[in-house]
């Protein structure tokens, strides 16, 4: 098998798409038989992004009781159209709370192909290098990619905190992360989505197990 690099962060985790593939299959096997039969050395993935779905404090396993993300124009139109009109009642548009951002393309490649890494999550590649890329991934297409951006209410200020972000804690007071203790509320919980469940073994998960930053 050919060797695949892809750089990503802890909070974020790419698996092959329920509706479309068996718990059973690889994201290496199935990243194999494309580049096989399409040619792809590489591909471009937008990750899902997962609100703190009325955690306070980071006490849970992550992947299993955080299942409420952001909604997609282009997956879910219609909850999408909908948390858009809540988010901007008040007449401040939902992209300057920061409620609609999306997220960046994270990227899978190749190791032959790639030249140079320039940030986290850009890869340089070699000249003539076949790239796919698959918008909002989750249902579109093959692999899904999930990032558990916000943790907790708890994480989120001390993400704040650390990175210098005083917007963020702005966000705390509007319409983006919901209520702390009612999952399902704010941009960030308007999709229940728990398709990497099938994914998650029970023997995977430390005793105890708690998220982390």
């Amino acid at each position: 098998a050919s060797s695949w690099v892809a750089n990503y962060d802890v909070d974020e985790f790419v698996f092959p798409c329920p509706d479309r593939h068996s718990a059973d299959e690889t994201i290496v096997d199935l990243f194999e038989e494309y580049n096989r039969r399409d040619g792809y050395d590489s591909y471009r993935l937008q990750c899902l992004r997962y609100g703190p779905g009325g955690h306070s404090n980071q006490t849970s396993p992550l992947l299993t009781t955080h299942t409420y993300r952001a909604p997609y124009a282009d997956i879910e139109p219609d909850t999408h159209r909908a948390e858009r009109a809540l988010c901007e009642a008040d007449g401040e548009p939902c992209s300057a709370k920061g409620c609609e951002s999306t997220g960046s393309f994270k990227q899978i490649t190749l190791a032959d192909h790639i030249l140079e890494f320039l940030s986290p999550h850009k890869q340089i590649l070699t000249p003539g290098s076949q790239v796919a890329s698959e918008r909002a991934a989750g249902t579109l297409g093959s692999f899904c990619c999930n990032h558990y951006q916000f943790l907790s209410f708890d994480t989120i200020r001390k993400k704040a905190k650390n990175n210098g972000n005083g917007f963020i804690l702005q966000q705390l007071d509007t319409e983006c992360f919901g209520n702390i203790d009612e999952p399902g509320t704010g941009w960030f919980g308007a999709v229940h989505d728990d398709k990497i469940l099938p994914f998650v073994r029970e023997s995977d998960l430390p005793p105890n197990a708690t998220e982390t930053m």
